[in-house]
């Protein structure tokens, strides 16, 4: 079952009135190999594949097991805050977020990057 996303507060606003801590990266990334969550055509995201929030939530307890850690991009481009908390609380209690490992700004609505398989290599 895919989480639907009703998008009712402007992207800007839910960016400034919706801060996170101090673990995360207002900017893009320099690491090479990051996953990328986001808002896709109302529905929740991970490097473009779509998926149920129980889902991303194991993506994101795997992916902090992993060594190297892949960083983690929040695009916030529609994204309320209410779903932006929701995905930061999830990363957060998988633990290892730094400013260097995980990013919370709008993207833009360019194209996702390629997506990386999830830890264990295969997609559901």
């Amino acid at each position: 079952m895919l989480l639907s996303v009703l998008l009712l507060a402007s992207p800007g606003a839910a960016t400034a009135a919706c801060p996170v801590g101090a673990q995360w990266s207002m900017r893009p990334l320099a690491m090479r190999h990051k996953n990328v969550v986001r808002i896709s055509d109302g529905e929740l995201a991970f490097n473009g594949a779509r998926l149920s929030d129980d889902l991303l939530r194991q993506y994101l307890q795997a992916d902090a097991r992993t060594s190297p850690r892949p960083g983690l991009v929040i695009d916030t481009t529609d994204m309320p805050c209410a779903v932006k908390m929701r995905i930061v609380a999830h990363a957060e209690a998988a633990g290892g977020c730094t400013p260097e490992t995980c990013s919370v700004f709008a993207m833009g609505h360019g194209p996702p990057p390629p997506a990386l398989p999830p830890p264990g290599g295969k997609w559901p």
